[in-house]
């Protein structure tokens, strides 16, 4: 089964193994940060909830914050 592609809209990183994609900008054009933007997002993505994706092939990663992140 093959990944859909992505981005950060942090950092420009592509096809990264997390992703947490922004609850309020769901839609055709979503916005996405990965595991290392998600730590900035009350910075870069203010007032903004984000929710981890999961994607196909990979575990969850269970270091993580939780699924649904409010900042």
């Amino acid at each position: 089964m093959l990944i859909a592609p992505w981005f950060c809209d942090g950092c420009g990183r592509t096809n990264g193994i997390t992703r947490y994609q922004c609850q309020h900008c769901r839609g055709f054009n979503t916005y996405d940060l990965c595991d290392q933007c998600i730590l900035r997002a009350s910075t870069i993505h203010p007032y903004h909830r984000f929710a981890l994706v999961q994607q196909a092939g990979a575990g969850t990663p269970n270091w993580r914050p939780p699924v649904a992140v409010q900042y």
